[in-house]
This record gives structure tokens, C-alpha cells and sequence, in this order.
């Protein structure tokens, strides 16, 4: 994966200033990377009638060095301006030193624990 400027294509990822409406007409199959929002992606996935659309954010882990990507939602249930939003208090997250991934899992761990007690 590339990165590049003005909507140019580089290895199957496409620079893109998203709308809300814009979003709908995407359908090629591919990564799409939001200018706006370092870091947030929308993943085009081709469907039988219509493609599937979801948001990831990408970073890399302080923790670790690896780089990650943490899904956000779907496109049905995640719109641009929440998705946005939710990539920043990741990126917060991050800078404070934290890995989003670890820290979701260990949330998960905490609750199956909790509910078997």
C-alpha cells in the first residue's frame, strides 16, 4: 500500500476526499483512504447485488511496531462523520501509548470472565 496525493491510484489504495453521498457510489473493489483523516479507510467489497462497505483504521502500535488495522463498522451502521469521529479517539489512544486492539481485547476477556462468574 502506497500513499500519494489528489486521488491518484497506487497499489489498489485510492486517496479519497469523502461526502457522505460520494460513499454510496463507490464500487470498485478496493481500499479507499480518506484524505481528511489520517489513518481511516473504507474497504469496498464486491457483493451480489450491492458491494459491502466497511471502515478500518490503520496504525501502527507503539506497543508492538506492527502495523494493525482495527475494524470500525460497517457502512450501514457507521456513517463518515462517526467514523471520523471514532478514528480520532483512537489516534488519542495511540499518542497516550495505548494499543486500541489490545485494550478491546482485553475489554472482551474482562467481560466473558465477569458474566461466567
Amino acid at each position: 500500500m502506497g500513499i500519494s496525493n489528489g486521488g491518484r491510484e497506487i497499489k489498489g489504495l485510492k486517496l479519497t476526499r469523502f461526502t457522505a453521498r460520494g460513499i454510496l457510489a463507490i464500487h470498485q473493489p478496493r481500499w479507499y483512504a480518506d484524505l481528511e483523516t489520517r489513518g481511516l479507510y473504507l474497504r469496498v467489497f464486491a457483493g451480489s447485488d450491492e458491494p459491502s462497505r466497511s471502515w478500518l483504521y490503520r496504525f501502527t502500535s507503539l506497543v508492538s511496531g506492527k502495523r494493525r488495522a482495527m475494524g470500525l463498522g460497517s457502512l450501514d451502521i457507521c456513517s463518515l462523520a462517526n467514523a471520523r469521529q471514532k478514528s480520532l479517539g483512537l489516534r488519542r489512544a495511540i499518542f497516550d501509548g495505548l494499543d486500541p486492539i489490545d485494550q478491546h481485547q482485553e475489554k472482551k476477556l474482562g467481560v466473558k470472565e465477569s458474566s461466567t462468574i
